[in-house]
């Protein structure tokens, strides 16, 4: 499993490791973990506050920061403790065994001209995707997106500066509002 891991992409290994640890946590399968009913403009609160608070320290550490966002044993919408990963690897370890997870969350860490940070990357969407769950994202710009691994689509909730923007940022590409898993390929693949 360890040499597997390490040769997967450091996005995707994140994600991976993360259906990894819910069906490590309980004597079911990750499934059975998986919220199925939920409001997604409580979670989408929940996970715009909680990425609005991890920004400032994502870029002066150049770390992303990830967790999970479940609903707790008394029905509230909860966004888990943030685990601090690498410059582009984030695992949430902290997640609860007793909640319903609903959605990943993680930030994008600071302003690199190299990267893809503007927008979820495919192994965002692909993790997401596998786990049945959706996701957030926040990135260097200051842009807020969800992305929904049921329907393999992402959409940004706001645009630059809606949450702290990294001091060192640049709009150096166009950003769509919106991406399917396939332009989001091809955007990576530098065919935008």
């Amino acid at each position: 499993m360890a040499k597997m891991i390490m040769a997967l992409n450091f996005r995707s290994s994140a994600f991976l490791i993360l259906a990894a640890f819910l069906s490590a946590c309980s004597s079911y399968g990750p499934e059975d973990r998986i919220a199925t009913s939920y409001d997604l403009e409580e979670v989408t609160n929940v996970a715009r506050r909680t990425l609005a608070s991890l920004q400032t320290p994502s870029f002066k550490e150049n770390r992303e920061y990830c967790g999970v966002i479940g609903i707790d044993p008394n029905g509230q919408i909860q966004a888990g403790e943030a685990t601090r990963g690498r410059s582009k690897l984030c695992v949430p370890l902290r997640i609860p065994s007793d909640w319903l997870i609903i959605a990943s969350y993680h930030t994008h860490g600071s302003y690199d001209p190299r990267a893809h940070s503007e927008v979820p990357s495919v192994q965002d969407m692909t993790s997401v995707a596998s786990l049945g769950i959706v996701g957030y994202v926040s990135t260097p710009g200051g842009r807020f997106w969800f992305y929904d691994g049921r329907t393999e689509t992402a959409q940004l909730i706001c645009g630059p500066g809606c949450l702290a923007q990294d001091p060192l940022y640049r709009q150096d590409r166009p950003v769509n509002s919106s991406y399917t898993l396939a332009q989001l390929a091809a955007r990576q693949d530098g065919n935008f």
